[in-house]
């Protein structure tokens, strides 16, 4: 509770304690959509920029995998970027999309540095798109948003994977059969020749 965290506060606890994987109570606070526990972190000191967890990822990727979009305006109203990538490249938006968050997701994308025709093609160091994140991790509703706004479905990763590709490879069935109402090209094939009938089996 917000009472109990103040108390430990007054008790000497360090507001800068990390879990084993980096995380602060920033992170935590930003997961939960807890907007009390945020600004008394704030009062205390508390940059939310450098609140870096073991894959550099700021409190703002949380509140995005989380769906909190009030938390994520906040922060990034208090100076927090949404366009800063983690040490694999991944932005919010690729966080949110990964987790099926649609209202962060549209959110994210009018209010990026770069233009929304840019940024919806943005890619991690694998060469990952947000349709492609989404795809992988059965995000229906995401990927229905990002072609409807514009996403290409002919992109690919690293290893020539299309988005449809990559949801045979994670067994996501809700997204072969997204993209495939969107006229995906059910036989293009990646580097080793395969196409999504391949991974399919």
């Amino acid at each position: 509770s917000v009472e109990s965290f103040r108390y430990l506060l007054a008790n000497g606890s360090n507001i800068f304690q990390t879990d084993d994987h980096g995380r602060s109570c920033s992170h935590f606070a930003a997961a939960n959509g807890n907007m009390e526990i945020l600004l008394l972190l704030q009062e205390n000191g508390v940059k939310f920029s450098d609140m870096l967890d073991e894959e550099e990822n700021t409190p703002i990727f949380y509140a995005a995998a989380y769906g909190n979009l009030d938390v994520i305006k906040w922060l990034w109203s208090n100076g927090l970027s949404i366009d800063d990538p983690n040490k694999y490249g991944w932005l919010p938006l690729h966080k949110a999309a990964a987790h099926n968050q649609v209202s962060v997701v549209s959110f994210l994308l009018e209010n990026m540095e770069i233009d929304k025709s840019l940024s919806i093609e943005s890619r991690t160091n694998n060469k990952l798109t947000p349709l492609m994140v989404a795809s992988n991790n059965g995000a229906v509703e995401c990927i229905d948003f990002l072609i409807q706004n514009g996403a290409s479905t002919d992109a690919v990763n690293d290893s020539e994977a299309s988005s449809l590709i990559i949801s045979c490879q994670s067994l996501q069935l809700g997204s072969v059969k997204a993209l495939v109402k969107h006229n995906v090209n059910v036989n293009y094939t990646d580097s080793l020749g395969w196409g999504a009938l391949h991974h399919a089996i």
